[in-house]
């Protein structure tokens, strides 16, 4: 189930349901988006996957579910393996982690039971259940160390979901990141950065246009490019098969790993649109959010980086930070603003205490959140215009030295800024891809021009000749 239209499929569901098709026998599996078509489908089993944003519409749609079908329901997710603990009580257990394995086992155990005890979950590793009202953890399972090993995501079953209909496609090559910034959980959750093996990462990218004919494949990956031996060897490969002719690439970089090498190989590969989590340009916001090898001249050079090399980036920033000040977020603009050349995207979200951050526990300590709250204030930025504010003034905020109607000042003032982008960046998105075609079409030519009058060629148009008289 889905809330509202996302802008990506879930290749984590896709992956998961590939393991199924590919290791368990006898199963139907389908995937919704809507409560109502699960009660017209009548699964035997419902497995729910939600963020920390979507656990309590998720939550409200499994208890219409359960008013009329009576059968197992459990939850999947990020939210459910950030808060282990906090199993809600509309699910009657939950996967932690990493889950193709832990599904795999799981559906084997529905086929000898649908309602299986605390006694058959608990030899399960990876699963959160009650016992006698206590929430258990069973032991935890392992990370896929070889992620070659896991089939294609399964996009079909995705229905309409499986790729926007602007044909723009997103792919991961990796799990995991290096860094440990204090409001992101992906270093929590995958304990470790592991990698599909660049001739995987290949083959994946040309299924994917054979099959879409996409305009841009996104590289959705938390860092692509930190293993840089990795990378450079995927462009290698990327070149020998001509995988990037004709198509961009999009992908995310951090500020203080960008340089000319890589700039290079990213221009030459058709990576031309860059994303980068600025978070902020202040140094003392950025000691705080714990950007580790980041500083406001190391974000500035990334831009003059990607300048020169006539690349386009995108800056994503994060404001409300419990010591940032109203000069720290102008920092902020500034910085935008001075860079408007190269930075054709731009984002800015209000700190979100996210469970399984270091964020989160001082807003715990701090009695700001809870773990019983409701999360669905997380989504504030998603509601109706007129009623943004109001929500707002509900939403867990950190800020000390900023309120929170000054911080929906500098919101709009962003949003603003982002919609003037959008059609700018459309325009170069589609002049860059024409212009690519070009080149590529010119390469053909010029191919072809040099084979022009060899033997193979003579005897190619000899065997024409003589079908075409027959």
């Amino acid at each position: 189930m889905a809330r509202g239209e996302d802008l990506m499929p879930p290749l984590g569901i896709g992956h998961i349901i590939s393991c199924l098709k590919q290791r368990v026998s006898g199963v139907e599996i389908a995937f919704f988006r809507d409560a109502d078509e699960v009660i017209s489908w009548r699964p035997d089993v419902l497995g729910v996957s939600c963020d920390t944003i979507g656990i309590m519409f998720a939550r409200e749609q499994v208890r219409h579910i359960r008013e009329e079908l009576p059968i197992c329901i459990f939850l999947a997710g990020v939210h459910n393996s950030s808060m282990p603990l906090n199993l809600a009580p509309e699910f009657d257990f939950g996967v932690v982690g990493e889950g193709e394995m832990t599904m795999c086992e799981l559906v084997e155990l529905f086929k000898v039971t649908l309602k299986p005890d605390s006694s058959s979950l608990a030899k399960i590793c990876g699963l959160n259940y009650r016992e006698a009202g206590q929430v258990l953890l069973s032991p935890p399972r392992s990370n896929i160390e070889d992620l070659d090993i896991l089939p294609p995501p399964d996009r079909d079953v995705l229905g309409t979901y499986e790729a926007p209909s602007w044909r723009m496609v997103h792919m991961l090559t990796s799990r995991g990141c290096p860094f440990q910034c204090a409001f992101c959980s992906s270093s929590a959750l995958w304990s470790g950065l592991r990698y599909f093996s660049p001739q995987r990462v290949v083959n994946d990218m040309i299924a994917l246009r054979e099959k879409y004919d996409p305009v841009q494949i996104f590289i959705f990956d938390d860092l692509m490019v930190a293993n840089k031996t990795r990378f450079r060897e995927l462009c290698k490969l990327m070149k020998e098969t001509r995988v990037h002719d004709g198509i961009m690439f999009r992908m995310q970089v951090r500020a203080n790993l960008m340089t000319d090498e890589l700039a290079d190989l990213l221009w030459d590969l058709h990576f031309h649109e860059i994303d980068f989590g600025i978070e902020s340009n202040s140094a003392p916001v950025l000691k705080w959010l714990n950007k580790r090898g980041v500083t406001p001249d190391v974000n500035q050079h990334a831009m003059d980086v990607m300048r020169s090399h006539n690349l386009s980036a995108g800056a994503s920033l994060i404001i409300g930070t419990p010591h940032e000040t109203q000069d720290d977020i102008q920092t902020n603009w500034d910085f935008v603003q001075r860079n408007l050349d190269v930075i054709n995207r731009v984002g800015c979200g209000i700190l979100m205490p996210l469970p399984a951050t270091r964020v989160w526990d001082e807003a715990l300590a701090g009695g700001i959140v809870s773990d019983d709250m409701d999360f669905s204030i997380y989504g504030w930025n998603f509601w109706p215009d007129d009623q943004r504010l109001e929500a707002l003034s509900r939403y867990p905020l950190m800020a000390q030295n900023v309120s929170g109607e000054e911080l929906w000042q500098w919101i709009k003032k962003f949003e603003g800024l982002r919609d003037s982008l959008i059609k700018d960046a459309e325009i170069r998105c589609w002049h860059r891809l024409f212009y690519d075609t070009r080149q590529a079409w010119r390469r053909e030519r010029d191919e072809l021009a040099r084979l022009k009058g060899s033997r193979l060629i003579r005897m190619a148009q000899g065997l024409r000749d003589v079908l075409g008289h027959k």
